[in-house]
């Protein structure tokens, strides 16, 4: 096996998206990142946008907080394992995390209780990373969270910067699109 050449691509964050991050979850928060991408990449992708911390392995943990305690759901586990998981991820408040590979969501959102766990972590201020995700399953997610906040008296802030994110921003309160630089 001979090496011939290595090409590496970065996919650089919107300007402020690390500090945006970072001051939503210090604020209480719930920040969940839904993306099409491998598991790998959104890790990666969390870690930089100040999504999880240290001991999840990304950056520093906010200001005055314990750190955070990720539960990772891998797509060989079944629907009441990935319920027992939301479940503890909502226990530990805004130091919760949870990472679930589409696959599980869509387990999830067809089991009963499904829905109502990801409500519970959401309004808990868990974070959450959902991965390998379908344009339709960013839109059940969405309506997932806005039912969370109706149930608290909040918002649900949508944000997304493709094609893939329009039905999530129309059923969110407020969608937000941006122009991504990608295909620029």
């Amino acid at each position: 096996l001979h090496l011939v050449g290595v090409v590496g691509i970065r996919d650089e964050l919107q300007a402020g998206a690390h500090d945006t991050v970072v001051d939503l979850r210090a604020a209480g928060a719930s920040v969940w990142m839904l993306t099409g991408d491998k598991m790998e990449t959104a890790l990666a992708v969390a870690r930089n946008a100040g999504l999880l911390d240290v001991a999840a392995g990304g950056g520093a943990p906010f200001e005055g907080q314990q750190r955070m305690e990720p539960s990772i759901v891998s797509m060989q586990r079944s629907a009441e394992h990935a319920l027992h998981l939301l479940h503890e991820a909502a226990a530990r408040g805004s130091r919760g995390a949870v990472i679930l590979p589409g696959a599980v969501l869509a387990r999830l959102l067809a089991c009963e209780g499904g829905e109502a766990a990801l409500c519970e972590v959401a309004a808990a201020g868990a974070a959450a990373v959902v991965c390998r995700v379908s344009p339709s399953q960013k839109a059940a997610v969405a309506r997932v969270a806005k039912a969370a906040a109706e149930q608290h008296g909040c918002t649900c802030l949508a944000v997304g910067d493709g094609a893939n994110d329009v039905g999530m921003l129309r059923v969110a309160h407020v969608g937000v699109g941006i122009a991504g630089a990608e295909g620029r």
